[in-house]
């Protein structure tokens, strides 16, 4: 995997995509047991969270946005689950689309190509900014928090952190609460990011597989003329199993990454229209501009998964188009069956699906953002 990013952030969670580990067993034993902390503190996080949230029946501010970051924790946990659970299919997944590639198209690596080469630079540009938000919100909410144990300017302390302490005297375990709750903001942040950007990749991949498919089978037909019947014959056939290779891990995409792509769309859904409300009805003008570059942080993670899957949607088609445009009349009249084949294979378009539920395309996110616009109405109806 070319991304060091990605490929670095994998490894630190004890997923190995290179094999490296294997020559250091006790380091790979290490983060195993580091993973297996990770889950532990994901899964107590949750209970704590969600407790809270059962408990605390609000309708202020503060508690939107505690089941906005329970969301995030609970999406956080499953994708790690699914993680480890198809860690296996999707390493096999990544890498037989990039020896695909690289049998078929030469030397060129697929990270060199433009649209890989943008999506890998918005991974570090959008992983760099969302890590220094954090950090800076939340060592700022830390540092007040810590000023409020000191001083005992807050006495209810359990509301401000957002989660169910079943302690009596909260002052005295400050310093766990403090490293607790931001350990855990880096993890959510990590975890989901990682996960979701090993998605993208993927789905690029694929996307730039279908697209030399598509100026390929056209070179091949516009060609036919100066070539053997037997010849085109049998390099439309090599084709076909080319394309049915490519359905294939289309197919896998959205079975493996089935739930991860779930837990993407609905929490993110869901995030866009809660801080969006919080951000327009919050006086404060500092948590505002937290919100704001949360909201389009949100947003462009969104899109540009969209987007990746409405590449993937647009290259699919690319092959049926490509040979409708080529020089078909020219072509053997016994080669038009094969031809005919590939057209009826290519007509359906290939995308990122979330189980079933919802197709990754342009059309469906201006339909999310719609509906979340509609639903941040109602909020602001209801609050006022």
């Amino acid at each position: 995997m070319d991304n060091k990013l990605i490929k670095g952030l994998l490894l630190f969670f004890g997923f190995d995509i290179d094999g490296q580990l294997k020559d250091y067993p006790k380091f790979n034993k290490v983060l195993k047991h580091w993973t297996r902390f990770v889950l532990v503190i994901l899964i107590v996080a949750n209970i704590q969270i969600w407790t809270f949230v059962c408990i605390h029946s609000t309708t202020d501010l503060f508690y939107l946005m505690t089941i906005h970051f329970g969301l995030t924790s609970f999406q956080a946990l499953f994708k790690l689950i699914s993680l480890r659970l198809n860690w296996n299919k999707m390493t096999s997944l990544y890498k037989n689309i990039k020896t695909f590639y690289s049998s078929n198209y030469g030397q060129r690596s697929l990270e060199n190509t433009k649209f890989i080469n943008f999506l890998n630079r918005f991974i570090a540009a959008f992983f760099t900014s969302i890590i220094s938000a954090v950090l800076v919100t939340y060592l700022s909410e830390s540092f007040q928090m810590l000023l409020d144990f000191i001083f005992e300017t807050n006495t209810d302390l359990k509301n401000f952190i957002g989660f169910y302490w079943p302690i009596d005297n909260i002052y005295k375990y400050r310093w766990f609460i403090i490293s607790y709750t931001t350990l855990l903001l880096l993890l959510n942040t990590s975890v989901a990011f990682m996960i979701d950007e090993f998605m993208l990749l993927t789905v690029g991949n694929l996307a730039i597989c279908f697209d030399r498919l598509g100026d390929e089978v056209q070179n091949i037909i516009d060609e036919s003329e100066d070539r053997a019947f037997h010849d085109t014959k049998e390099m439309l056939e090599k084709f076909i199993d080319k394309h049915n290779q490519l359905i294939e891990f289309s197919n896998d995409i959205n079975s493996t990454f089935a739930i991860v792509s779930f837990l993407f769309i609905i929490p993110a859904s869901i995030a866009i229209c809660i801080i969006g409300f919080v951000m327009t009805t919050e006086n404060s003008y500092e948590n505002a501009i937290s919100d704001g570059f949360g909201f389009l942080g949100m947003l462009a993670q969104l899109f540009i998964m969209f987007y990746a899957s409405d590449k993937l949607k647009e290259n699919s088609m690319k092959v049926s188009e490509n040979i409708k445009s080529s020089k078909i009349y020219k072509v053997d009249r016994l080669l038009k069956k094969n031809i005919l084949i590939i057209i009826q294979m290519a007509n359906r378009p290939r995308k990122l699906n979330a189980m079933g539920f919802l197709a990754f395309d342009k059309e469906n996110f201006v339909t999310i953002i719609k509906s979340a616009y509609s639903y941040l109405a109602v909020l602001q109806q209801i609050y006022r």
